[in-house]
């Protein structure tokens, strides 16, 4: 499971899309964070059960920087509540 973990890491394009993100209306930016990143998180998601707590943090790392991306917000700004 390591192995696919890491695939998914790596394939979400997160580098590619920011650097279309200025010419982005917001809607658009958010379908294709959904199409790319929730894609390949949700790929094979059943065979994710039983997965290591830190793969597990590996894989909601890309889903947080994904958030993040959306958002306008960096890795180390103060979360809003």
């Amino acid at each position: 499971m390591v192995d696919h973990v890491a695939a998914i890491s790596r394939s979400c394009q997160l580098r590619q899309l920011r650097s279309v993100l200025k010419s982005l209306k917001p809607e658009a930016l958010r379908t294709l964070v959904q199409s790319f990143i929730s894609n390949w998180l949700d790929y094979c998601n059943g065979t994710l059960v039983g997965i290591t707590d830190q793969q597990m943090q590996r894989l909601q790392a890309v889903q947080n920087a994904a958030a993040r991306l959306i958002v306008g917000a960096r890795k180390f700004d103060p979360s809003v509540i």
